[in-house]
């Protein structure tokens, strides 16, 4: 992924969202081509991963009690 596209997948996250109904309407699902879907065994290897385990983390923190 290039650096241009990464700030652009940026920017969209940060942007502000409607509040969602129910857990199911908050998901958000970054897909990136060519790299193995098992990104929790990358992190400390690959950024992406370390990234995504953060931005998972901080959206089970602000959804869950």
């Amino acid at each position: 992924m290039s650096k241009a596209q990464r700030a652009q997948i940026d920017a969209m996250l940060r942007q502000p969202r409607p509040t969602p109904r129910n857990l199911e309407e908050c998901a958000v699902l970054d897909v990136t081509a060519e790299v193995p879907h098992v990104f929790q065994a990358f992190a400390g290897t690959l950024d992406e991963a370390g990234q995504a385990i953060d931005r998972a983390a901080l959206f089970l923190s602000q959804h869950l009690r």
